[in-house]
């Protein structure tokens, strides 16, 4: 579930369990404008084990490129990916896929329309995510 929560102007992120119901976690933007949550995608990560939540904000991040926020089972931030640079707009879309690469482990793909006008520019970024 994604809304901007009318108390503090922030975009966030609701996470329920789907067999209870029952809130799992939330997490919201740090500052108003960044998009947080406009894309989300389930990962299984390089180990299979735990499920990753991937939340983009394609106009997050210091230099304003975007972000994409990568979170755990229970909502701890597992890493922030930064985008290439300010207006890329990096994480407008996050697609988790099979292994494209080859490399063993699931493949991460993030968007990043602002790059090239009239084309959307995506990565690989299964490999370069931190292992747990």
């Amino acid at each position: 579930c994604v809304r901007t929560d009318p108390r503090t102007g922030l975009d966030a992120v609701a996470v329920y369990d789907a067999a209870t119901g029952e809130l799992r976690f939330r997490r919201q933007a740090d500052r108003p404008g960044t998009g947080f949550g406009a894309s989300l995608a389930r990962w299984p990560g390089s180990d299979g084990r735990a499920d990753l939540l991937l939340v983009g904000a394609a106009q997050g991040g210091a230099g304003s490129g975007g972000t994409v926020q990568v979170f755990d089972a229970v909502g701890n931030l597992f890493t922030t990916i930064q985008g290439p640079g300010a207006g890329a707009q990096f994480g407008h879309c996050v697609i988790a896929a099979d292994d494209r690469d080859g490399d063993g482990a699931a493949d991460l793909y993030v968007t990043s329309p602002g790059l090239a006008r009239g084309f959307a520019v995506s990565r690989i970024l299964s490999s370069e995510l931190p292992q747990r």
